[in-house]
Protein backbone atom coordinates (compact mmCIF):
# COMPACT_ATOMS: atom_id res chain seq x y z
CA UNK A 1 0.00 0.00 0.00
CA UNK A 2 2.90 2.33 0.29
CA UNK A 3 4.58 3.68 3.19
CA UNK A 4 2.45 6.75 3.65
CA UNK A 5 -0.94 5.13 3.47
CA UNK A 6 1.01 2.33 5.73
CA UNK A 7 1.54 5.04 8.59
CA UNK A 8 -2.08 6.49 8.37
CA UNK A 9 -3.54 3.29 8.62
CA UNK A 10 -1.17 2.47 12.04
CA UNK A 11 -2.08 6.36 12.97
CA UNK A 12 -6.13 5.79 12.54
CA UNK A 13 -5.95 2.07 14.04
CA UNK A 14 -3.77 4.23 17.51
CA UNK A 15 -6.63 6.70 17.27
CA UNK A 16 -9.44 4.15 17.45
CA UNK A 17 -7.90 2.34 20.68
CA UNK A 18 -7.87 5.63 22.47
CA UNK A 19 -11.24 6.44 21.15
CA UNK A 20 -12.87 3.07 22.44
CA UNK A 21 -10.83 3.70 25.62
CA UNK A 22 -12.27 7.06 26.23
CA UNK A 23 -15.67 5.82 25.53
CA UNK A 24 -15.13 2.80 28.53
CA UNK A 25 -13.23 5.11 30.71
CA UNK A 26 -16.43 7.77 30.58
CA UNK A 27 -18.67 4.62 31.50
CA UNK A 28 -16.88 4.02 34.32
CA UNK A 29 -17.12 7.95 35.12
CA UNK A 30 -20.87 8.26 34.71
CA UNK A 31 -21.31 5.61 37.07
CA UNK A 32 -18.79 7.22 39.32
CA UNK A 33 -17.59 3.41 40.27
CA UNK A 34 -15.07 3.73 43.10
CA UNK A 35 -13.23 0.20 41.50
CA UNK A 36 -10.72 1.92 38.84
CA UNK A 37 -8.04 2.71 41.25
CA UNK A 38 -8.28 -1.55 42.77
CA UNK A 39 -8.25 -2.78 39.05
CA UNK A 40 -4.86 -0.76 38.32
CA UNK A 41 -3.31 -2.33 40.56
CA UNK A 42 -3.92 -5.98 39.17
CA UNK A 43 -1.80 -5.08 35.88
CA UNK A 44 -0.35 -7.87 34.03
CA UNK A 45 -2.12 -10.80 35.97
CA UNK A 46 0.03 -13.97 34.83
CA UNK A 47 0.29 -13.79 31.94
CA UNK A 48 3.79 -13.65 29.72
CA UNK A 49 2.06 -10.96 27.57
CA UNK A 50 1.18 -8.55 30.61
CA UNK A 51 4.43 -6.46 30.20
CA UNK A 52 3.53 -5.20 26.62
CA UNK A 53 -0.61 -4.45 27.29
CA UNK A 54 1.41 -2.74 30.59
CA UNK A 55 3.08 -0.21 27.78
CA UNK A 56 -0.24 0.04 25.78
CA UNK A 57 -2.24 0.99 28.57
CA UNK A 58 0.64 3.45 29.91
CA UNK A 59 0.48 4.90 26.37
CA UNK A 60 -3.37 5.23 26.19
CA UNK A 61 -2.72 6.69 29.97
CA UNK A 62 -0.54 9.55 28.21
CA UNK A 63 -2.64 10.05 25.41
CA UNK A 64 -6.58 10.44 27.00
CA UNK A 65 -4.73 12.94 29.88
CA UNK A 66 -5.93 9.76 32.84
CA UNK A 67 -4.08 7.65 35.60
CA UNK A 68 -2.89 3.98 33.93
CA UNK A 69 -5.48 2.51 36.30
CA UNK A 70 -8.46 4.28 34.64
CA UNK A 71 -7.36 2.98 31.05
CA UNK A 72 -6.89 -0.62 32.95
CA UNK A 73 -10.46 -0.61 34.18
CA UNK A 74 -11.44 0.88 30.68
CA UNK A 75 -10.19 -1.81 28.69
CA UNK A 76 -11.52 -4.61 30.82
CA UNK A 77 -14.83 -3.32 30.62
CA UNK A 78 -14.71 -3.19 26.65
CA UNK A 79 -13.58 -6.35 26.49
CA UNK A 80 -16.34 -7.93 28.73
CA UNK A 81 -18.85 -5.65 26.53
CA UNK A 82 -17.47 -7.41 23.38
CA UNK A 83 -16.14 -4.36 21.92
CA UNK A 84 -12.44 -5.67 21.92
CA UNK A 85 -10.65 -8.41 22.04
CA UNK A 86 -8.39 -9.95 24.76
CA UNK A 87 -6.59 -7.08 25.55
CA UNK A 88 -3.53 -9.77 27.29
CA UNK A 89 -2.37 -10.46 23.95
CA UNK A 90 -0.37 -8.87 21.52
CA UNK A 91 -3.66 -9.25 17.95
CA UNK A 92 -5.82 -6.87 21.29
CA UNK A 93 -7.72 -4.47 18.96
CA UNK A 94 -10.84 -2.83 18.98
CA UNK A 95 -13.61 -5.13 17.19
CA UNK A 96 -14.42 -2.70 14.49
CA UNK A 97 -17.92 -4.11 13.19
CA UNK A 98 -19.22 -3.92 17.00
CA UNK A 99 -17.92 -1.14 18.12
CA UNK A 100 -19.64 0.67 15.00
CA UNK A 101 -22.55 -1.01 15.88
CA UNK A 102 -22.22 0.54 19.74
CA UNK A 103 -21.27 4.13 18.04
CA UNK A 104 -24.19 4.35 15.77
CA UNK A 105 -27.34 2.63 17.43
CA UNK A 106 -26.17 2.62 21.33
CA UNK A 107 -23.96 5.66 22.30
CA UNK A 108 -26.83 8.34 22.08
CA UNK A 109 -28.66 5.84 25.10
CA UNK A 110 -25.56 5.32 27.19
CA UNK A 111 -24.19 8.96 26.98
CA UNK A 112 -27.18 11.20 26.52
CA UNK A 113 -25.91 14.85 26.01
CA UNK A 114 -25.87 16.98 28.72
CA UNK A 115 -26.15 20.36 27.41
CA UNK A 116 -25.07 23.65 29.85
CA UNK A 117 -24.61 27.33 29.24
CA UNK A 118 -22.60 29.88 26.90
CA UNK A 119 -19.15 28.96 27.45
CA UNK A 120 -16.19 29.02 25.79
CA UNK A 121 -14.76 26.00 24.49
CA UNK A 122 -13.09 23.56 21.73
CA UNK A 123 -16.11 22.85 18.60
CA UNK A 124 -17.25 19.44 18.42
CA UNK A 125 -20.52 17.48 16.70
CA UNK A 126 -21.22 19.13 13.57
CA UNK A 127 -18.74 22.15 14.54
CA UNK A 128 -15.87 20.13 14.53
CA UNK A 129 -13.85 18.54 11.55
CA UNK A 130 -15.00 16.39 9.55
CA UNK A 131 -18.53 17.76 9.45
CA UNK A 132 -17.82 21.33 9.57
CA UNK A 133 -16.58 21.27 5.80
CA UNK A 134 -20.36 19.81 4.96
CA UNK A 135 -22.71 22.00 6.86
CA UNK A 136 -22.95 24.89 6.73
CA UNK A 137 -23.33 26.97 10.33
CA UNK A 138 -26.54 28.79 11.17
CA UNK A 139 -27.13 32.03 13.17
CA UNK A 140 -26.93 29.53 16.44
CA UNK A 141 -24.54 29.05 18.95
CA UNK A 142 -22.43 25.62 18.11
CA UNK A 143 -22.01 22.76 20.81
CA UNK A 144 -18.37 23.10 22.44
CA UNK A 145 -16.55 21.05 25.01
CA UNK A 146 -15.62 23.59 27.39
CA UNK A 147 -11.97 24.46 28.19
CA UNK A 148 -9.88 27.30 28.98
CA UNK A 149 -7.89 27.20 25.54
CA UNK A 150 -10.55 26.82 23.55
CA UNK A 151 -11.59 29.55 21.00
CA UNK A 152 -15.22 29.32 20.03
CA UNK A 153 -17.62 30.42 22.13
CA UNK A 154 -21.02 28.39 21.62
CA UNK A 155 -23.37 26.29 24.24
CA UNK A 156 -21.40 23.73 26.49
CA UNK A 157 -21.99 20.07 25.72
CA UNK A 158 -20.11 17.77 28.03
CA UNK A 159 -17.54 15.83 26.57
CA UNK A 160 -17.95 11.50 27.17
CA UNK A 161 -14.61 12.18 30.04
CA UNK A 162 -13.24 15.36 31.55
CA UNK A 163 -10.00 15.05 29.90
CA UNK A 164 -11.20 14.80 26.22
CA UNK A 165 -10.48 18.36 24.82
CA UNK A 166 -7.14 17.99 26.15
CA UNK A 167 -6.53 14.47 24.25
CA UNK A 168 -8.27 15.72 21.25
CA UNK A 169 -6.28 18.79 21.04
CA UNK A 170 -2.98 16.69 20.58
CA UNK A 171 -4.18 14.34 18.12
CA UNK A 172 -6.62 15.17 15.12
CA UNK A 173 -7.70 12.14 14.08
CA UNK A 174 -9.12 11.16 17.65
CA UNK A 175 -10.77 14.64 17.52
CA UNK A 176 -12.00 13.42 14.30
CA UNK A 177 -14.03 10.31 15.70
CA UNK A 178 -14.90 11.83 19.23
CA UNK A 179 -16.50 14.82 17.37
CA UNK A 180 -18.49 12.57 14.94
CA UNK A 181 -19.69 10.32 18.35
CA UNK A 182 -20.96 13.66 19.16
CA UNK A 183 -22.68 14.31 16.39
CA UNK A 184 -24.83 11.08 16.69
CA UNK A 185 -25.42 11.66 20.61
CA UNK A 186 -26.40 15.42 19.98
CA UNK A 187 -26.93 16.13 16.58
CA UNK A 188 -29.65 16.81 14.40
CA UNK A 189 -31.23 14.00 11.57
CA UNK A 190 -28.71 15.41 8.92
CA UNK A 191 -26.13 15.39 11.27
CA UNK A 192 -26.34 12.02 12.86
CA UNK A 193 -26.96 10.29 9.02
CA UNK A 194 -23.58 12.36 7.89
CA UNK A 195 -21.91 11.38 11.25
CA UNK A 196 -22.96 7.67 10.64
CA UNK A 197 -21.56 7.61 7.31
CA UNK A 198 -18.29 8.79 8.51
CA UNK A 199 -17.60 6.71 10.77
CA UNK A 200 -18.74 3.75 9.16
CA UNK A 201 -15.92 4.73 6.55
CA UNK A 202 -13.39 5.03 9.24
CA UNK A 203 -14.03 1.57 11.33
CA UNK A 204 -15.95 -0.51 8.60
CA UNK A 205 -13.14 -3.26 7.65
CA UNK A 206 -11.68 -3.12 4.55
CA UNK A 207 -12.57 -6.23 2.21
Amino acid sequence: MGVVVHRRAERLARAEDVALVGLEVGEGDVADRGERQDLGDRLGDERKEAPRAGVEEQRLAVELSISQSEVHAAVKRAVAARLMSDAASSTGRPLRPQLLEFLVHGVKYAFPPERGELTRGVPTGYAAPPLNSQIVGSNEPPPVWPHAEGNTRGYALAPLYRTVPQAAMRDPDLYQLLALVDAIRDGRTRERSLAEKALEKRLRPAG
